[in-house]
């Protein structure tokens, strides 16, 4: 099992809760009888990229997999992402380079023998939802405004 435990962002709200959760959650996969449980806390982006990997190549030695991510989750577009510590969230395309897509993750964690289970303890807000709207409102206001400019006589 890999529990994962994220609340020390640099830019973002703090999530004291977090380490804590995961902390609970390696206690109770290690009484229900879990043999291997790893632990990561506070995971920067370099880390959080290189965890699908990871996952996927230990997977393949194991009949179940169950991962726990506890920390900030964004959902954008219909892809939901898990948040690491360091990231900034001004750009909906660096959201892409610096986060995990939760997809990524569910992929590699599938590649165990007989099952996997992935747990997201995470608000998945989007927080370009104001930009998008902005940026909607403009293209249908300058539509607007091109379907009603008067015509040159000709």
């Amino acid at each position: 099992a890999l529990v994962i435990g994220s609340g020390d962002y640099a830019e973002l709200p703090n999530l004291p809760n977090a380490r804590r959760d995961a902390t609970a959650i390696a206690n109770r996969l290690a009484e229900m009888g879990f043999d291997e449980i790893e632990i990561a806390e506070n995971i920067d982006g370099d880390e959080l990229r290189r965890v699908p990997s990871y996952v996927e190549k230990r997977a393949r030695e194991v009949d179940i997999v169950v991962i726990f991510y506890a920390g900030h989750g964004v959902e954008t577009n219909g892809v939901n992402y898990l948040v690491p510590i360091d990231a900034s969230l001004d750009r909906e395309t660096e959201l892409r380079s610096t986060a995990l897509a939760l997809d990524d993750l569910t992929t590699a964690a599938g590649k165990a023998r007989r099952g996997s289970l992935v747990i997201v303890d995470a608000c998945r807000d989007d927080p370009f939802v104001e930009a998008k709207a902005v940026a909607s409102s403009r293209a249908s206001c300058t539509w607007a405004w091109a379907a009603s400019a008067p015509r040159s006589p000709g």
